[in-house]
């Protein structure tokens, strides 16, 4: 395989990631249609962007492996976006405030051990964060094994086609 082929595989390797990273954090994982939705909104506008981007650079005399490159550039960041994306949204879901709510309440139960009551509810405060984070975290693992299990690239060796339920 030449290298800007093996280059444009890792890019659709790292689109797949971003989409499904997505709809990890946007759709109900149990409800296909959801995640068929978030998948082919992100997936669209993902190609659409590493497509204009490699026109562009292809009228400006690219090569091959530059234009796989950029590809592959564009992709891994949109992993990374959706991934913070992913992250913050799931920290602000039900799951992560009760368990920011319990971390906080449990760090309360020894406020008696700090110094003023601000201190005990700011380290509360900050084990109630962490315990968000941490959720976040969890939520967006397993949520991304659900899809990884349910969701893959439409045939063997297709590289250009959208994702497709198993």
């Amino acid at each position: 395989m030449c290298t800007a082929c093996a280059t444009w595989r890792s890019a659709e390797a790292e689109i797949r990631e971003a989409v499904l990273t997505a709809a990890a954090g946007q759709a109900e994982v149990d409800n296909l249609s959801d995640v068929e939705r978030v998948v082919v909104q992100a997936e669209s506008a993902l190609r659409r962007e590493v497509e204009e981007a490699s026109a562009r650079v292809r009228a400006d005399g690219a090569t091959l492996d530059e234009v796989a490159s950029l590809a592959r550039l564009i992709a891994e960041t949109a992993v990374f976006t959706s991934r913070r994306s992913a992250l913050a949204l799931l920290a602000h879901g039900e799951v992560a405030a009760a368990e920011a709510d319990l971390a906080f309440a449990a760090r309360m139960r020894g406020a008696h051990r700090y110094r003023t009551r601000a201190d005990a509810e700011r380290a509360a405060d900050e084990a109630a964060e962490q315990a968000r984070e941490r959720t976040a975290r969890s939520l967006l693992s397993e949520r991304l094994s659900v899809l990884r299990t349910r969701w893959h690239p439409a045939g063997a060796g297709v590289t250009h086609g959208p994702l497709r339920p198993a």
